[in-house]
């Protein structure tokens, strides 16, 4: 693992940052619009995101390639409800920091197990920071969602799990020679 980045490593991660988004976008906030349901984006993205950002992990051999990707990831989100509300700062940090255990998974272990459970340790905290930044900035309808923590947490960072793995799946399908 390289600590420097050259170009190539930075479109890269730019790439899979944005590719993540406008999957995450085409995909998730739709079914939101046609069900009525604004939680739904928020379940089936730790699938969607984990695998561009394993992809990053392993297709840059920099260092720190899938936490930057996140960090695109939360800047195109900011003028959009996916990962919190619309306009909310606070979400980039609630993506970007996360992944960084699945890059230090990735940098130590770089097999199907390492990228799932790198998946996992990403998607983990996310519900969390989220409920306690929106608690600090004093957002509506937080005792409710305190109740469903525990059941979502699990969900999404079972959600994490398998998003990981597919990743190093689909890395694998398209580099034959890992």
């Amino acid at each position: 693992m390289r600590i420097r980045a050259n170009s190539r490593d930075i479109v890269t991660t730019i790439l899979f940052g944005t590719a993540a988004f406008i999957s995450g976008f085409t995909i998730a906030m739709p079914l939101a619009l046609a069900t009525g349901i604004p939680i739904l984006p928020g379940i089936i993205m730790p699938i969607i995101i984990n695998i561009f950002f394993v992809n990053a992990a392993l297709s840059s051999k920099m260092f720190g390639a899938a936490t930057a990707s996140a960090f695109v990831y939360g800047l195109l989100s900011v003028p959009f409800a996916i990962l919190g509300p619309p306009y909310f700062l606070p979400k980039i940090i609630v993506i970007t920091f996360p992944t960084l255990f699945l890059d230090i998974l990735i940098a130590l272990k770089r097999t199907a197990l390492g990228c799932a459970i790198g998946g996992f340790l990403c998607a983990f905290p996310v519900n969390f920071l989220m409920v306690v930044f929106l608690n600090l900035f004093g957002m509506p309808s937080i005792p409710e969602m305190m109740e469903l923590l525990f059941p979502i947490q699990i969900i999404l960072s079972a959600e994490g799990f398998v998003g990981g793995f597919l990743g190093w799946k689909i890395y694998c399908r398209l580099n034959p020679l890992v």
